[in-house]
C-alpha cells in the first residue's frame, strides 16, 4: 500500500513538472459543482488518505521513498543503486518485523494463584507474565506497571468468591480473569462468632434499656395525668371532655378569653341575666351579659357558640 501511494506522489510531480505551460482556461461548468472544485476536493482527500497512510505504514513508505530517490536522483552506477535497494528492503523486512512483533496481539499469562484456588488468608499475590513486554497492563481497573513482561500484584480478599479482571493492550485487547474464594480459619470462625454473639449482647442490652426508659416515661406520664385528673382542671375536662385541656386550666384560674365558648361562660358565670338577639341583614348577633361580674357584657356575632368579643 505505501509503495503505490509513494509511487503515484512521485510519478505526479513528474508528470507535472513536464507539462508545458498552458494558457489558463476556464473550466467547463457542471449543473451543481464546478469541475475545478470537484478536483480539488479530490485532491484533498487523497492528500489526507496519503498522509495516514505514511504515518501508518512508516516502516514500508520510509524504505521505498528513499530507494526512489536512489534510483531517480542519484548517478550512482546500476549496481550500488541494487546494492542500496537490497540493503533498504533488508531494513523494511527488519522493521515491518519489529513492528508487528511489538505490537502483535497480546497474551497473559497468571504463574499464582491457580483459578478457582481456595485460600485461609485475608491477602494474596497475583504473579504473571504478559506479552508483549511493552504492553498496557490493568487489573481490576488500575494500571499495573510490569518489569520486562512481569507483573505482581497484592490483593485484598473479601470473604468467599474474589473475581480479578486482568487486561492487556497493544494495538489489540487481551481479557482474562482469575477467581480466588477466600475461606475463613477457624479462629477467624471463633472470632466473628464471638463479634457477633457481642454484637447481638449489645443490641439486646439496648433494647432492654429503651424499654425501661419507656416504662418509666409511661409510668411518669400517668402519674401526671393521675394528679392532674384529681386537680380542679381536670375535675372541669372530666365533666365535659369536649373541652380541650388548656381550657380546662383556664376556667380553674377563673380566666375569661375571646374564643371561649358561651356554655365555658356559663359553667363559670350560670345563666345571663340578659340575653339579645340582633339581626343587621347578615345573620343573628347574640349578646349575653351578667350585671354582678366585670366584664358584663359577651358577643357571638355570628351565632357559632363562640364568643368574639366583650366589654
Amino acid at each position: 500500500m505505501g509503495i503505490i501511494v509513494v509511487a503515484i506522489i512521485y510519478k505526479h510531480q513528474k508528470d507535472k513538472k513536464k507539462q508545458p505551460k498552458e494558457e489558463v482556461q476556464s473550466p467547463i461548468e457542471i449543473p451543481g459543482s464546478s469541475l475545478k472544485s470537484k478536483v480539488k476536493l479530490i485532491h484533498i482527500v487523497g492528500a489526507i488518505i496519503g498522509v495516514i497512510l505514511l504515518i501508518y505504514f512508516w516502516y514500508i513508505v520510509a524504505p521505498v521513498f528513499v530507494i526512489v530517490l536512489v534510483w531517480k536522483k542519484t548517478n550512482l552506477e546500476k549496481r550500488k543503486k541494487w546494492q542500496a535497494t537490497t540493503c533498504l528492503l533488508i531494513a523494511m523486512v527488519v522493521l515491518s518485523s519489529i513492528t508487528f512483533y511489538l505490537n502483535r496481539p497480546p497474551s497473559i499469562t497468571i504463574l499464582e494463584p491457580e483459578d478457582n484456588i481456595v485460600v485461609y488468608t485475608p491477602k494474596v499475590t497475583i504473579k504473571g507474565l504478559v506479552t508483549p513486554k511493552g504492553a498496557q497492563l490493568e487489573i481490576n481497573d488500575l494500571e499495573k506497571k510490569t518489569d520486562d513482561g512481569n507483573f505482581s500484584h497484592f490483593l485484598d480478599l473479601r470473604e468467599g468468591k474474589n473475581i480479578v479482571r486482568i487486561k492487556a493492550e497493544t494495538w489489540f485487547t487481551k481479557e482474562t480473569s482469575l477467581t480466588i474464594n477466600r475461606e475463613l480459619t477457624e479462629e477467624e470462625i471463633a472470632a466473628k462468632e464471638k463479634a457477633k454473639a457481642e454484637a447481638k449482647a449489645r443490641a439486646e442490652e439496648m433494647a432492654e434499656k429503651r424499654r425501661k426508659e419507656a416504662a418509666a416515661e409511661a409510668a411518669k406520664a400517668k402519674a401526671e395525668q393521675e394528679a392532674w385528673e384529681q386537680s380542679k382542671a381536670g375535675q372541669i375536662c372530666k365533666a365535659h371532655p369536649e373541652w380541650d385541656k388548656e381550657s380546662c386550666e383556664k376556667l380553674a384560674n377563673n380566666k375569661i378569653w375571646i374564643g371561649m365558648t358561651y356554655d365555658m361562660l356559663v359553667y363559670r358565670r350560670g345563666k345571663p341575666d340578659s340575653k339579645n338577639v340582633s339581626n343587621y341583614g347578615w345573620g343573628n348577633e347574640y349578646q349575653y351579659c351578667w350585671w354582678d361580674w366585670t366584664p358584663s357584657c359577651f358577643y357571638d356575632k355570628n351565632g357559632d357558640g363562640i364568643i368574639d368579643s366583650y366589654n
